[in-house]
């Protein structure tokens, strides 16, 4: 009885060890350099951003720290619908499913808007989720998290944010800001984890074999 226990606590911690996973390399993903360092911004075909910068701000309610902070919109004088940037970096996924995150806000001062911001989170060409704040009040905060998992396989993958607006932007139209971006990979399984395993379900299949 006593072996039984050790082995089922011995696999359970080892399958444990398999199901966690390891932040894949995202440069300055908390931006916590101060800038936008490792960071592309990449205009839409008609879309600006008035502000490309790092500034403190409550992205997190609650929490005040370094985030990314643009003011999109399309350019004056165009009419081509949602415009503004592609905010990106590329890094070396592992093979398997990965989880994508990242924390954004929108703000005004004194002045309300008929549209604060469109985020979207891509994963390559991969659409993983989307928030559309819609019209928003004046001196007013509003928060999210995008999220979503896919399977990929090993190689080089572009972590995208696009955001953006249905109007011309200016210096009274909403702030957007982005922070605590992430990617957590599996964890690859080592060689002698994967042998521990095998040798597990023999003694296992060895004992049923004897109790038959």
């Amino acid at each position: 009885m006593a072996m039984k226990k050790l082995r089922t606590v011995a696999i359970a911690a080892c399958l444990a060890f398999v199901a966690t996973g390891a932040s894949a390399a995202l440069i300055n993903a908390d931006f916590e350099t101060g800038d936008l360092s490792g960071w592309s911004v990449t205009p839409t075909a008609t879309g600006t951003t008035l502000v490309q910068t790092v500034s403190n701000a409550e992205t997190v309610l609650g929490t005040i720290s370094n985030a990314g902070h643009f003011n999109v919109g399309r350019q004056s004088g165009t009419y081509d619908g949602y415009q503004g940037i592609n905010l990106s970096q590329t890094f070396m996924a592992s093979a398997g499913v990965h989880t994508f995150s990242v924390d954004v806000a929108v703000q005004t001062q004194r002045y309300g808007n008929a549209h604060a911001a469109l985020f979207r989170l891509y994963a390559g060409a991969t659409l993983l989720d989307t928030i559309d704040f819609g019209s928003i009040g004046g001196s007013t905060a509003e928060r999210g998290t995008l999220s979503g998992s896919v399977s990929l396989s090993a190689g080089l993958i572009d972590f995208r944010i696009e955001i953006l607006r249905r109007y011309a932007t200016s210096t009274n139209t909403p702030q957007q800001y982005v922070d605590n971006a992430s990617v957590v990979a599996p964890v690859p399984v080592p060689a002698s984890l994967a042998l521990m395993l095998v040798g597990f379900g023999a003694i296992g299949a060895l004992k049923r074999r004897k109790h038959v």
